[in-house]
């Protein structure tokens, strides 16, 4: 098989190549199976979370939240929340959105250096939120602190990701 016809057939990135002390400009094939002097490339096949993907449901959270912050709470089954949680809610709304549409913009100019500070800063609140969550554990009950602090993991683990894909695109590592 050709390379015009690797290229027009499957994802095809071009990469150093280094076969037994030389080096070589080569292919990595994305689903061509065995095609020969071709290696598949298998993180490509894994989704990668990236930071704009990260921004954009952050922001979608922070929307719902500004917009709507009594239901979280009645999610969770509590009774009506205060005037004082319906404030929290739209703070912690508005940090959300903010932080996400900071990463959006970062990530859509190609700012790679911007994007990966949006991302250490969402990294660090969302942090922040697990380690709260579960230090409220007595106050809050073990339910909805352990609730709280798995929903802002799983953000942490979303920015951990993100973080290390635009890492990998950073102009800036040598």
């Amino acid at each position: 098989m050709t390379n015009r016809v690797v290229r027009e057939r499957f994802s095809v990135r071009t990469r150093p190549v280094h076969v037994g002390g030389a080096s070589a400009e080569g292919y990595d094939v994305v689903g061509a199976g065995n095609v020969r002097g071709a290696r598949p490339d298998y993180a490509s096949t894994v989704g990668i979370v990236r930071g704009q993907t990260m921004g954009w449901l952050r922001a979608l959270v922070g929307v719902v939240l500004v917009a709507a912050p009594g239901a979280p709470m009645r999610l969770a089954g509590n009774d009506e929340p205060s005037a004082a949680s319906l404030l929290l809610m739209r703070t912690i709304g508005i940090r959300d959105l903010v932080i996400g549409l900071g990463t959006v913009a970062a990530a859509g100019a190609g700012a790679v250096d911007d994007e990966r500070r949006w991302i250490s800063a969402a990294m660090a609140s969302d942090t922040l939120d697990t380690v709260v969550s579960l230090a409220s554990l007595r106050s809050i009950g073990k339910r909805d602190a352990l609730a709280a602090a798995g929903l802002a993991l799983v953000f942490v683990c979303g920015d951990l990701e993100a973080r290390r894909h635009a890492s990998d695109r950073s102009p800036t590592l040598t």
